[in-house]
């Protein structure tokens, strides 16, 4: 009975927030509340659980979007700081999909968090690709003009957020979903598979042979992007045990490690970007040779960052992925990470949960 008033409760406040800013009916979809289990995902008990959080807190920042008319940032500032970064990705979906339908002025939008919060730039941009994705569905070339205004390399992540919904939501049950990613042109499509990686990585979270063959057998092409994308995640949801996230990249077949170590430090270098102290406290748990490895990992990231953007005014994103991975390999950053006891198999035997 209390269940009943809450979830109609829930969908009486999201069609108030539909109303009160003149949001087309489709936008009631993704405040559904989907069930993890309804999803098809290759996850169990506490990794089923996790999921469903991750797609709570996502839902909370849109309502949080919809509810709060002044400065929602500081209500993201608020909250805790393991869901901080899936909170901003729902309320920038909720901001894209105002502004693109209620004040039409959806092409500056992102300036909001790009001067006051610029360490939510990425995340805000995932979520508004997940907006696009569900605004759009497979038009990928009407989003791609939508976001045409936006800075060139966040446009990156905006792709990201795109591959990310089909994957994570469509593909299980699915697997045609995600053929139109593909097409999209340049290196665009190589970010849409990062974010197809993401969204792998949370549907096969305790079937790491499942994973592997998945991103083998679908993206022959993009495979290794698919992982890069996955690695991210596992450090990106995975802030609280980043055990976790190394004992999968660990796995990952010896073709693929490279293509493992740039998204693992992307990953733990969005999160130390976003919330550096919660960051600091959940690494320091770590051996202190895997914490060099991370800390020499993320300057080299922001180093290369700083140089490219300087001589490559408006571009150079694929470049310095590219770069960024030769140098992590050149230097062996991470190979501190494959000396201890930690038990991992890059066959999916043993132990599945990556």
């Amino acid at each position: 009975m209390v269940s009943a008033v809450l979830i109609t409760s829930t969908l009486l406040i999201a069609l108030s927030c539909i109303l009160w800013n003149r949001l087309p009916i489709w936008f009631a979809k993704p405040l559904r509340d989907v069930r993890a289990a309804e999803l098809g995902l290759h996850a169990t008990a506490d990794d089923l659980r996790l999921v469903a959080d991750i797609l709570n807190a996502m839902n909370q920042g849109v309502a949080m979007r919809l509810r709060h008319r002044g400065n929602w940032l500081d209500e993201c500032d608020a909250a805790a700081p393991e869901w901080r970064p899936m909170i901003v990705e729902g309320a920038a979906f909720g901001c894209g999909a105002i502004r693109a339908t209620y004040s039409r002025k959806w092409r500056s939008m992102p300036d909001e968090w790009m001067a006051d919060r610029p360490r939510y730039a990425t995340v805000g941009h995932m979520g508004l690709g997940l907006w696009g994705a569900f605004r759009f569905g497979r038009e990928f070339e009407q989003f791609l003009r939508v976001a045409d205004g936006y800075d060139p390399w966040q446009r990156n992540a905006c792709l990201d957020g795109y591959g990310f919904k089909f994957a994570l939501l469509d593909f299980p049950r699915d697997r045609r979903s995600v053929t139109h990613l593909h097409s999209i042109p340049g290196y665009y499509r190589r970010s849409a598979f990062h974010g197809v990686g993401r969204g792998l990585y949370l549907a096969f979270l305790s079937d790491r042979r499942g994973f592997i063959e998945a991103a083998a057998d679908f993206a022959p092409h993009h495979d290794g992007d698919v992982i890069e994308g996955a690695a991210f995640c596992a450090a990106y949801v995975h802030i609280a045990d980043p055990r976790r996230a190394i004992r999968f990249v660990r796995a990952m077949p010896f073709e693929w490690r490279p293509h493992a170590h740039l998204g693992l430090t992307l990953g733990l270098r969005e999160r130390a970007r976003i919330d550096a102290e919660h960051h600091a406290t959940n690494v320091a748990a770590l051996p202190r040779e895997w914490r060099d490895s991370i800390h020499a990992a993320i300057a080299m990231a922001d180093d290369l960052e700083r140089r490219i953007r300087r001589d490559h005014a408006g571009g150079g994103y694929g470049l310095w992925r590219d770069q960024l991975m030769e140098k992590l390999a050149e230097s062996q950053t991470w190979e501190a990470v494959y000396h201890d006891g930690l038990e991992t198999r890059s066959d999916g035997e043993g132990a599945v949960r990556g």
